[in-house]
């Protein structure tokens, strides 16, 4: 499973920059400290709860399956996932 979830910290960085929302501003949405986001964010095997991930889906707009399931490509003020499951 965690091979799955390999792409989810570039993911939600990538989100967010598009969203413009801060770090500190992503992490109070989610509940969480800025330095629990970080880890979370630079980690190889994050630990997401479901709220979390929830919550994720509902700032971005998009599935937790896009999320973190497959591969977001950065395209102008949106993002494109690709094809490609992990």
């Amino acid at each position: 499973m965690e091979k799955e979830f390999k792409n989810a910290g570039k993911n939600i960085k990538t989100l967010q920059i598009n969203k413009g929302l801060t770090q500190a501003e992503l992490a109070k949405k989610l509940g969480i400290c800025g330095s629990g986001l970080s880890k979370k964010l630079n980690s190889k095997n994050p630990h997401w709860s479901f709220s979390e991930a929830l919550e994720l889906s509902r700032v971005f707009g998009i599935s937790m399956e896009q999320i973190f399931l497959t591969k977001l490509l950065p395209f102008g003020n949106e993002t494109k996932r690709t094809s490609n499951t992990y």
